[in-house]
């Protein structure tokens, strides 16, 4: 009698594997979670780009996997040339993949299809692609581009690159043609990032010949003659960005400085939609009707960026609390007409609360007894500067919240002693981040902090990665060394995710 025996399905060569075991083991290459540090988190996009190239290099089947992995996210850097070489590498596939077209190879339906071709017999094949298509992120924040002279290289960009996702931008006197260029030509960007100055005012018409005045000019002769100029920033005459923001789920303005009348700030407030999770109007000097209107018009907010914005007052956090009861990150930093009332409101309205971000503002003792006693999500809270009259105020707050607690940022808060110190240790469990640099009574009132505390909260906070305990009274320079060789000591801020 003859037995069968079965074995384990056994691949001798790599190349012969399936696609989609290809593209499991590329997820883990895209996994790496990316360091809030600029120079390390750019190091990394370098060490994963050069992985996926070499995953390209093995066979044609594995470069028909790594290559949308590859090209998905394009790291260029500060080099405006490297933006070039993308491009023109980008075009030439293009080219390529016309040319294998002419010969019933297809590159349509490339990305959702994985990069692969079908053919007539059912079987996957390595595509010719177009890798213009594969582009979904792209940030050119490190490259300062301005118009008209890098207009040209902008609408290239959008001819290149049709699905962009995400698109971050630092362009100086950015015009509303340009954008509704990009809108048009990219129309799947859900994340738009834009730094820079908008261009105010008058110009003459290009694409659109709408909603124009006369003017008087005079001549080369000196002979008076009209000439037909536009406005800028309508709804008429930017109808492609319009429909954009409204599509928008992450909108980042950061320092697009906002002035009284600007005619750019009144097409975004008008255009934003419920679509809108995320928005960063950090340093642009936006006025309460601002804040507001997108509050009333984007219900579904889960992230706020409003920082040092000096002109806010409490009657536009009431609004935005009310208005937006998902809010899960609000970031308030230095915007000194905020008072109690500002926390107050979020922490009663925004039950689901997570992070927040009152330092440098007027809030006071209050503020640390709502949060206490309303944000039961909390886990991230920076409260540097404040105004604070009694401990037990910091204390109250870490024995009702500090279980849940990752990042607490207490840099400059007089009334912060070893009580306090001795208190996280016992009663924060799952901190990441500590920053209590500048802590202390100087005028020896309080408890000086102790090295003995901090070892404890070392200690005790298996998680702790960030301990930030510069010019702390109390603490020797010798153990603040000698702390940087054991932990990190660099200072931490609450970034937007996703931008």
């Amino acid at each position: 009698m003859q037995t069968s025996s079965t074995s384990p399905l056994t691949f001798r060569d790599p190349s012969l594997l399936p696609p989609e075991v290809f593209h499991h083991i590329l997820t883990y290459v895209e996994a790496c979670i990316p360091s809030l540090d600029p120079v390390i988190a750019a190091a990394q996009r370098e060490a994963k780009q050069e992985t996926l190239l070499a995953c390209a290099r093995v066979s044609r089947r594995w470069k028909a996997s790594a290559l949308p992995v590859l090209w998905r996210d394009p790291h260029v850097g500060q080099s405006k040339l490297l933006v070039d070489k993308v491009i023109l590498g980008s075009r030439l596939s293009a080219v390529h993949a016309e040319s294998k077209g002419k010969s019933g190879l297809s590159t349509v339906g490339l990305e959702e299809n994985g990069g692969r071709h079908e053919e007539p017999n059912g079987q996957s094949a390595p595509a010719e692609p177009w890798l213009g298509l594969f582009v979904q992120r792209l940030d050119l924040r490190d490259i300062h581009l301005v118009e008209p002279a890098d207009t040209s290289l902008l609408r290239i960009l959008a001819d290149t690159f049709p699905n962009l996702r995400t698109l971050r931008l630092k362009v100086g006197r950015f015009c509303e043609s340009t954008l509704n260029y990009i809108f048009t030509k990219c129309p799947r960007i859900h994340t738009f990032s834009l730094k820079g100055s908008a261009f105010q005012g008058m110009e003459r018409p290009r694409d659109i010949l709408s909603l124009v005045d006369d003017d008087m000019v005079v001549d080369g002769g000196g002979r008076s003659v009209r000439e037909r100029k536009q406005r800028t920033w309508t709804m008429k005459t930017a109808a492609a960005v319009a429909e954009g923001v409204k599509r928008l789920k992450a909108l980042d303005l950061y320092n697009v400085i906002y002035e009284d009348g600007s005619a750019f700030y009144s097409l975004i407030e008008s255009s934003v939609g419920p679509n809108l999770q995320f928005i960063n109007l950090g340093r642009t000097w936006v006025a309460d009707k601002i804040v507001t209107s997108i509050a009333s018009k984007c219900p579904n907010l889960r992230g706020v960026w409003l920082e040092e914005n000096i002109g806010l007052s409490d009657a536009a956090i009431a609004v935005l609390a009310a208005k937006c009861p998902n809010l899960e990150t609000v970031k308030l930093r230095n915007c000194v007409g905020l008072t109690d009332v500002s926390v107050r409101e979020l922490a009663l309205k925004c039950r689901n609360l997570k992070a927040l971000g009152i330092s440098y503002s007027r809030c006071t003792d209050a503020s640390l007894y709502a949060l206490a006693e309303y944000s039961t999500n909390l886990h991230t809270l920076f409260m540097n500067d404040l105004p604070l009259e009694d401990e037990d105020s910091v204390l109250a707050f870490l024995t009702r919240r500090g279980r849940k607690l990752k990042t607490l940022g207490m840099c400059q808060c007089e009334v912060v002693s070893d009580r306090s110190i001795r208190m996280i240790s016992e009663m924060c469990p799952n901190l990441e981040e500590l920053d209590i640099q500048q802590c202390g009574d100087s005028s020896g009132s309080g408890e000086p902090i102790r090295e003995e505390s901090l070892e404890r909260v070392i200690g005790r906070c298996r998680k702790l990665k960030t301990l930030v305990v510069h010019e702390v009274d109390g603490l020797s320079q010798e153990y603040v060394e000698g702390l940087g060789r054991r932990i990190c000591t660099q200072q931490f801020w609450l970034e937007p995710p996703g931008f």
